[in-house]
């Protein structure tokens, strides 16, 4: 009775352990822009590591490569310089205009004649602004709040973003760490069971023995699983930051691998 208690425990525990992996899979899926309600549970061989990003792009020059590339930081510049021209604009109020003034002239007699006299002259004015300068000042105080609440949401995107990818560039190392350890688990768990399945032949162990080994074996494999897609999570995340999500290719790249 108690072994076949434990038994189910065991499998109960499988069980859990493939649902966690569907839930983290179905993540994936959501993120890569493949349809969440399809079949996207593939088969353990071909559950590979996505090498979307190079390793030693520091998070510095990936940022910089954002910044060049993706479309909304690229609509908030535009706005702020748009902004900042109008802003500035209401100086031409103030600015004074110069010309040149010249008058010609004859003077003289009728008896001795006349010599022609030309007059040069440097004219100044100096507006005061539209309603002696009230409406400028007024529309300039207008232009100069929208354009700071453009720059200061400029600002906030593109400290969002260098926090998102520093976040993903330690996130993928700290997943393929992850990923390493989940491999070495693997070898070991191959080898509990081996262990476990030659003791019990020699009577030295249970049959309860060999279940368990080779539960923590299928949980090492479904964990390894796991650890991969949570990598291939970031690693997307992290195009998606850089402006260089193509959700084609990455949709082409996951069918091809499932066929």
């Amino acid at each position: 009775m108690r072994s076949q208690s434990e038994v189910e425990a065991a499998k109960a525990d499988v069980q859990n352990a493939l649902y966690s992996m569907k839930i983290a899979q179905t993540n994936l899926a959501n993120i890569s822009g493949y349809p969440i309600f399809a079949n996207i549970i593939p088969k353990e061989t071909i559950v590979n590591k996505l090498e979307l990003i190079d390793e030693t792009r520091t998070p510095d020059m990936l940022y910089a490569y954002a910044i060049i590339t993706r479309e909304d930081i690229k609509a908030k510049q535009n706005n702020v310089k748009a902004l900042k021209a109008k802003r500035n604009s209401n100086y031409g109020d103030f600015i004074p205009t110069v010309g040149l003034v010249w008058e010609s002239a004859t003077v003289g007699t009728l008896r001795y004649g006349g010599s022609r006299n030309d007059t040069y002259g440097l004219m100044i004015t100096v507006p005061f602004g539209k309603n002696l300068g009230a409406n400028t000042f007024t529309k300039y105080k207008m232009d100069n709040a929208n354009y700071m609440i453009a720059k200061t949401e400029l600002e906030r995107l593109s400290t969002q973003i260098q926090k998102n990818i520093t976040d993903n560039y330690f996130g993928a190392k700290t997943g393929n760490e992850i990923i390493s350890a989940k491999n070495k688990q693997i070898i070991s768990a191959n080898e509990g069971l081996k262990q476990a399945i030659a003791r019990m032949k020699i009577g030295e162990a249970t049959y309860l023995d060999v279940i368990e080994a080779n539960r923590l074996k299928t949980q090492a494999r479904i964990d390894l699983i796991s650890a991969i897609i949570e990598y291939n999570k970031i690693q997307l995340s992290q195009l998606f930051e850089i402006g260089g999500m193509n959700f084609f290719e990455v949709k082409q790249k996951y069918e091809n691998s499932i066929k």
